[in-house]
This record gives C-alpha cells, structure tokens and sequence, in this order.
C-alpha cells in the first residue's frame, strides 16, 4: 500500500507541480501546460528505465565477475541477489534533471517572453528536486521496480 501511495503522490503530484510551472511560465498557453503537465510522470518513468539498466548492468557485471574470480556460479545466498533494493536507484537524478532540461527547453521556447528563463531555469531544478524525492524514495523501498513490472506485464497479458 505504501508503494502505491507514494507512486500515487509522486505521479499525479508531480504533474501538478510541472503544470502550475508551465502556468507561470507561459500563461496562456495549452502546449506549454500540457508539456508541464507530462514532463514530471515522463521523468520518473525515464529514472525507472534507467534504474533498471542500471541494476541489470551491476547484476551481470557482479555475477560475471565472481564467475571470472573464484571460478564458482553465483549462489542465492549472494549478497546482490538478496538485496530489498536494486543498485542504481540514484539514476531517478539524471534522469529527471535531462528530462526536465528538454521539456523547460520546450515551454521556453513556447513563451516566448522573459518568463521562459524561468522554465528553462526551474525545471532541471523542479527535477533535481524530483529526482531526489524519487532517489530517496526508492532507498527507502517505497519505490519498487517490481511493481511496475507487474502492472506492466498484468496489463501486456490482458488480465
């Protein structure tokens, strides 16, 4: 339940957020709201793809590693296999900060006012900000790439 929650939070509020920024930016502007609207649920979705490579990448490195050393197959006892919390949580960062550089880049050029520096300065900030509250939430396990996973493979099979 606490994922859902705060899946729930970072999602819809994060949305919020990005539209009351491209209000303010650009006033009047339906593109600009719709790309404030987007741009925070992009960013996370961005981090969860990029925390999965990520994990993938530590996970085959590790197992290709102790394989190459001790000669011996990974065992479930493992220590990255038993792990709550895959590495590479901290790729919500980059990824929201990127993100949110482009779509900032986006409703600054839709502005067209002096206004637009602020979209072009307070989204990559807007997505440091997010991309931390992700990070953290992630390390504390209220951020799960398994529950995406099912709700993405649930809905892939038609249940």
């Amino acid at each position: 339940m606490k994922q859902f929650i705060t899946n729930l939070v970072l999602l819809f509020g994060g949305a919020g957020v990005g539209l009351v920024l491209a209000l303010i930016a650009a006033p009047s502007s339906a593109g600009a709201a719709l790309v404030g609207f987007a741009i925070l649920p992009l960013s996370f979705f961005a981090g969860l793809a990029a925390w999965w490579g990520i994990a993938l990448l530590n996970l085959g490195w590790h197992l290709m590693m102790k394989k190459a050393i001790t000669r011996k197959t990974a065992s479930p006892s493992d220590s990255i296999l038993k792990s709550t919390t895959l590495p590479g949580s901290f790729m919500f960062i980059p990824a929201s900060v990127i993100v949110c550089l482009m779509g900032g880049g986006i409703v600054s050029l839709i502005s067209w006012s002096s206004w637009g520096l602020i979209a072009l300065c307070g989204y990559p900030t807007l997505g440091l900000i997010y991309g931390a509250v992700a990070w953290i939430g992630a390390r504390r396990g209220y951020i799960a790439i398994d529950y995406w996973l099912h709700i993405a493979l649930d809905e892939w099979a038609g249940e």
